[in-house]
């Protein structure tokens, strides 16, 4: 089904097939707006956090903590690949996911928006539900991969028919299906004739999440990339700083002046202020547990890129000068 956005989808989704006070299971951390829409809702919002082992910078899946909300939840919203872990799964791990759901009847609306620019063969989980009795919609677009958010095109796949027939009831009553002509050929363009640019892409993609964390490991070894398995974002843990940044933002107040960017943190404000770098902060995406990350887009220019890093490198000396 097509539809004028993915986010508009799933706040459609949310609303046809959860009432008011029904559980929704959310891993984190999470694309923000997906908190935003569950609790819009009034929604209870079950947070999943994956496991995080700091040690090896890997994030995965939290089976046991899984089972112990799925009682609870009556819908699911993944994300694969998982924005900002950029983390994947294996068609193994999301048969069992599918499994668990459908045993406690948790219908699961997995954002997959970024598979296109997975680094290895992406599992969609429309694909994996299939035989396990669990009911799954997949959202898709081409916007992040050709660059064509602005056009407002996505499309909805379904495994059950009935959830489809009232999606589209409600997406119509909304006048949400009208996409404009611009915006059906060039999605039409791009999955045509994209394939030779998507390729170059990915690679390219690669080779700079790899110059990134290799540049942070020699450079800045107290900044520890986590090099995402697919698309152009990645997380970075700043724990090795966060402590003088503390120091930093309670005699420079006015650097870290929370009016200045409501919706970023610590770090993001360390960065922007004292590195000229504009970058999500870890509570954007799950609240303080989450405050010692910083989410990094690298997807511009090898020059632009290291630019940043180099900032942010003479930034982070700074700072350990004058606080270690």
């Amino acid at each position: 089904m097509v539809s004028q956005g993915v986010l508009a989808s799933l706040a459609t989704l949310v609303e046809i097939l959860t009432s008011e006070g029904d559980g929704i299971i959310v891993p984190l951390p999470a694309y923000q707006p997906f908190i935003r829409i569950v609790t819009n809702f009034k929604r209870n919002l079950l947070p999943w956090p994956l496991a995080y082992d700091h040690q090896n910078r890997r994030f995965s899946l939290d089976w046991e903590g899984l089972e112990s909300l799925l009682p609870s939840a009556k819908a699911m919203i993944f994300c694969s690949p998982h924005n900002p872990t950029g983390l994947t799964f294996s068609h193994d791990e999301l048969v069992a996911l599918c499994s668990l759901c459908a045993k406690h009847q948790v219908t699961v609306i997995s954002d997959e928006i970024h598979s296109d620019l997975a680094f290895r063969p992406h599992h969609s989980l429309i694909e994996a539900a299939a035989g396990t009795g669990c009911d799954v919609i997949v959202l898709m677009s081409p916007s992040k991969t050709f660059n064509i958010a602005g056009e407002h095109y996505s499309l909805t796949l379904f495994s059950n028919s009935e959830m489809r027939d009232l999606f589209i009831r409600r997406r119509d009553q909304l006048y949400g299906g009208s996409v404009s002509t611009t915006a059906i050929a060039l999605a039409t363009a791009a999955y045509r004739e994209g394939g030779p640019h998507l390729a170059f892409l990915i690679d390219y993609l690669r080779q700079q999440a790899r110059f990134v964390e290799q540049y942070l490991w020699e450079r800045v070894p107290s900044l520890s990339f986590i090099a995402p398995q697919a698309s152009f974002i990645a997380l970075i843990d700043c724990r090795g700083i966060y402590r003088l940044v503390e120091q930093d933002a309670a005699l420079h107040s006015e650097l870290y002046n929370p009016a200045l960017s409501p919706n970023g943190g610590l770090l993001s404000r360390f960065f922007g202020q004292r590195a000229s770098v504009a970058m999500n902060d870890g509570t954007w995406f799950g609240g303080d547990a989450y405050r010692h990350f910083v989410r990094f887009n690298f997807a511009s220019p090898r020059l632009c890129v290291s630019g940043a890093l180099e900032r942010m490198a003479n930034a982070v000396d700074e700072l350990q000068k004058r606080y270690s």
